[in-house]
């Protein structure tokens, strides 16, 4: 995998806006401290939803893939410079360990103590609480802070958020040229793997319809939970609820054999409403539609919050120093896009209000999403929640971390 790797990144150098001798650097460290079986002999596991199977590393799973292998690249460099950065901190080799075995919250500690250290902090990683330990320890002009990373893992609105974009990536396949459908899914309640899977079945048993039937126009099944049909809308006038141009509201979620969007309008809300463009032989634009209505989203929303409450309780009692003049700080990673936890900033502020009535010296917490952005480069974006006043996080060094976010990371040493 290594050479593979290699090739495709100096092929790829000048849109990665990235010298050869810069690549060959942060490459050879990663390579180096995570060891040649971790790449060559990945651990092996099944998808949830498929069942197929697929290595159980986040980040071999991105090189892995054509579609987000120059993601997976650009990620194994980043985390050659965080390596580099702390090169000689004393626990950097237990962090290397955890690089295989918590990745995701790993790579957050990381990147967050590499962008302490380019903003002018003194960071040591892995330092000691009452509790064991934690995972960075800063000075930033003459004040003390201690942060925990965390990284929520896959929900329920994560997992089934893969399940309609799979679904309907299937369901929008099989649609002839000349025809335009409308799938629609509604589920009363949260479901597991095994009735996700008995779903895609029965929408697999109607589906051929489209194909052998061209007066198929509508088709439909139930189960204990959930109503599933298919219609032909190929000729029928539009919906005023459901077909709008939402050229202006589309954020990208991802690519299944075309663009799938997630379009949100306060006319549906809260649905969700995926659409897929595609082009027929006559260079028509065509627009197969699959609903989603909102039956256990809400539920999920409910889980989220409970679960990012409950975690928050025992992750700041990591913080906990016998130094009483130590800020503790929360980094909380959302694994989708932040917009389900930042539009609802009433629940924000009472996460707020409960850390800091409930336990001293809060410097504060940050809610943030990694993205790729249009440089081939990750960015954390989201808010901060000030913390107490003696203790809250310099102003300044939050907008330091603005602006190297907005930055090559690869190519700043200090601001």
């Amino acid at each position: 995998m290594r050479n593979e790797i290699l090739s495709r990144a100096y092929n790829k150098a000048s849109h990665f806006n990235l010298t050869t001798d810069i690549i060959d650097e942060l490459s050879d460290i990663t390579f180096c401290a995570l060891g040649i079986d971790f790449f060559e002999k990945p651990l092996i596991g099944k998808k949830s939803f498929t069942r197929e199977s697929q290595t159980k590393h986040p980040l071999i799973n991105l090189l892995s893939d054509e579609h987000t292998i120059d993601l997976g690249i650009i990620e194994l460099l980043e985390i050659g410079l965080y390596l580099k950065s702390f090169s000689t901190d004393r626990n950097i080799m237990e962090c290397i360990n955890n690089l295989k075995h918590q990745y995701n919250s790993t790579l957050l500690q990381l990147a967050f103590s590499h962008r302490f250290k380019v903003c002018g902090s003194d960071v040591s990683l892995e330092p000691k609480t009452l509790r064991g330990k934690s995972d960075i320890f800063f000075i930033y002009k003459n004040s003390k802070f201690i942060a925990e990373c965390y990284r929520i893992s896959r929900t329920v609105i994560d997992y089934i958020g893969i399940f309609y974009n799979n679904l309907s990536g299937m369901l929008f396949s099989l649609v002839p040229e000349n025809k335009i459908y409308s799938f629609k899914l509604r589920i009363c309640d949260p479901i597991d793997n095994l009735e996700k899977e008995q779903i895609v079945k029965k929408f697999k048993k109607i589906t051929p319809a489209l194909i052998t039937d061209n007066s198929c126009t509508i088709k439909e099944d139930h189960t204990s939970n959930s109503f599933l049909s298919v219609e032909d809308i190929t000729n029928i006038n539009p919906d005023p609820h459901f077909d709008y141009n939402a050229k202006d509201e589309v954020i990208r979620t991802g690519d299944i054999d075309a663009d799938i969007c997630l379009c949100q309008k306060e006319i549906i809300t809260p649905n969700i409403f995926l659409t897929i463009n595609q082009k027929n032989s006559c260079q028509e634009k065509r627009r197969n539609r699959f609903l989603v209505w909102d039956g256990c989203i809400r539920s999920s929303e409910d889980k989220l919050w409970s679960t990012l409450r409950s975690k928050l309780n025992k992750k700041i009692k990591q913080t906990k120093t016998i130094e009483k003049d130590t800020g503790r700080f929360i980094i909380v990673e959302i694994p989708f896009d932040l917009t389900a936890i930042t539009d609802n900033m009433n629940k924000l502020l009472e996460f707020q209000h409960l850390i800091l009535n409930k336990f001293e010296n809060i410097a504060g917490m940050m809610v943030v999403e990694r993205r790729a952005n249009n440089s081939s480069r990750f960015e954390y974006r989201g808010p901060i929640l000030a913390g107490k006043p003696k203790n809250t996080i310099h102003i300044e060094l939050v907008q330091k971390i603005n602006l190297l976010e907005k930055s090559d990371i690869f190519k700043i040493n200090r601001i």
